[in-house]
């Protein structure tokens, strides 16, 4: 497998070189640099590498390079940094609210995205779209009188989306290779040869999502003398399932491609932490190298200077160490003529500590680099010594803050927007109970309402009820502008309970419905 031209110095694809792709990805540029990222993301980017840390030898005695051995500590900031932005998005109170004109609309639409679990999936689609790009499909299913929503969420790599003139997706065809075993419990028995599919043999599962249809394809075998080539979109392997395709008419595919703002190789995003990719890489190898330096240092080396009288011939003429084991040497002696031997002694390689001391210095500057590279959080609690405002706290994170405001744009409002669209459309289409209100025409009228970033303290809390009562009283504003304004700084309930117990309703189509932890409380 050859490193891409235009990358021969960068030390990310010198290692994922090294990966032993079948053949079908060592064709598929993409597909490896979306696995690399991915690799990256769930801790696995070294996992190929085939010595550990701490073997300095092979069985030959042989030494082993530190670039053929994955590191022992793995700073993992992509992980931690895309599950952050991912939850400030959806999870919780953090979570945009659906609004719109027609309070039964809001509720309708609320149920369908908690019957299918979005938010769960939307979270996911954030953390893997951290890479470039996701995508999420969802459907209507039918059995007997029950009918339910389901949705699926896909890594960027095992998708290729197409899109039309106007750029919506007009195809999504998702393929990968599984087991199987996944076939035949799912009561497939021949693959598109007709042969019995074995449990312990891969295949190809292909679907493809249209505007019109869902079209599943009999599993194809992974490999053999004529193998399936995934960048092939026509093949006369591709043999439709006819136990699995559907029709469903609607116009538009019941999924969407979240895509990263800026930059980016089509169709695909950019990826959010891959310039800090070869910083990241040598801190894994430096922390790695700390990690055996303090082992040195509580274990050191022995010197020896003289003859060793205990060595054990049952070891193989080697000293065997530990605290329950003693080491003699042979007196110093002279004779008559002052002849003799003399000097024995053992001795301790100690470490005196100053170099690991230098490398921690080290890996804190490129952890900060690392951390400006990412617009992550710059806020350390060991460092703030101080009291300071709220204010000056977000000032430290307002990198952090328009990253995730950008990520907002692109899995909000670009993003789970469209999917509550399209899912109160296939929804309505699909006779689902739910949506019988829903139509085009409503639909439209769906908006996101996001809370702030950062909750206020009680002292800006009644600061902010005078401002908005000056604001009332002045026709500045009026009320229900001024109740928003306030839902959108702090995560009130719409429903309260009065002092008996009794729940008062809230005046209608008055904003966004209440979020599940203000129900809960």
């Amino acid at each position: 497998m050859a490193i891409p031209k235009d990358k021969p110095g960068a030390v990310e694809w010198r290692i994922a070189n090294r990966i032993p792709y079948p053949q079908w990805a060592k064709a598929d540029e993409r597909y490896r640099r979306l696995d690399m990222h991915d690799r990256f993301l769930d801790g696995s980017f070294y996992d190929h590498l085939p010595n550990t840390f701490w073997e300095e030898v092979d069985h030959m005695g042989r030494y082993i390079p530190i670039a053929d051995r994955a590191p022992s500590i793995r700073f993992n900031i992509p992980a931690m940094l895309s599950e952050q932005v991912a939850r400030k998005l959806f999870a919780g109170r953090h979570a945009p609210s659906i609004v719109h004109d027609d309070s039964e609309i809001v509720k309708r639409v609320q149920a369908l995205a908690e019957e299918c679990q979005l938010d769960q999936f939307m979270m996911q689609a954030t953390t893997w779209g951290s890479v470039g790009s996701s995508a999420i499909t969802f459907k209507v299913l039918k059995e007997g009188e029950k009918t339910k929503l389901v949705a699926s969420v896909w890594q960027a790599k095992v998708c290729r989306p197409r899109f039309d003139k106007f750029g919506e997706l007009s195809q999504l065809r998702v393929n990968y290779p599984v087991e199987g075993v996944f076939f035949i419990e799912n009561g497939k028995k021949y693959d598109v040869n007709k042969e019995l599919i074995k449990e312990d043999q891969q295949y190809w599962f292909v679907r493809d999502f249209t505007t019109e249809r869902e079209v599943t394809y009999v599993p194809i075998k992974v490999g053999g003398k004529d193998p399936w080539n995934p960048l092939k979109v026509e093949s006369p392997k591709l043999v439709e399932d006819p136990d699995e395709t559907v029709s469903h008419g609607l116009g538009f595919v019941p999924g969407h491609w979240f895509i990263n703002l800026s930059l980016g190789t089509y169709p695909d995003g950019a990826c959010k932490w891959t310039r800090a990719l070869p910083t990241m890489i040598d801190m894994d190898y430096r922390l790695s190298q700390l990690g055996m330096g303090v082992g040195y240092n509580s274990s050191p080396q022995i010197v020896i200077k003289g003859k060793l009288m205990n060595m054990e011939d049952s070891s193989g003429g080697t000293i065997v160490r530990g605290p329950t084991r003693y080491l003699q040497l042979a007196p110093d002696l002279k004779d008559s003529d002052g002849f003799g031997e003399t000097g024995n002694d053992v001795k301790l390689l100690e470490m005196s500590g100053t170099g690991i001391d230098v490398g921690l210095k080290y890996l804190e500057a490129c952890k900060k680099v690392v951390l400006a590279q990412l617009s992550a959080s710059q806020k350390d609690p060991n460092k703030v010594t101080t009291a300071m405002s709220g204010k000056g706290m977000e000032l430290l994170d307002e990198e952090y803050i328009d990253q995730v405001h950008e990520f907002r744009t692109s899995y909000c409002s670009n993003g789970l927007l469209k999917v509550l669209k399209k899912i109160a459309l296939t929804c309505n289409a699909a006779g689902h109970p739910l949506a019988k209100k829903i139509d085009a025409g409503n639909s439209d009228g769906l908006t996101l309402g996001y809370p702030h970033m950062h909750d206020i303290g009680p002292s800006e809390f009644a600061q902010l009820i005078q401002g908005l009562s000056l604001a009332i009283e002045s026709q500045i504003m009026d009320v229900l502008q001024a109740r928003d304004l306030l839902r959108a700084q702090v995560d009130l309930p719409v429903i309260s309970a009065n002092r008996d117990g009794a729940k008062v309703e809230p005046p209608k189509n008055d904003g966004p419905p209440p979020s599940k932890s203000s129900e809960e409380g």
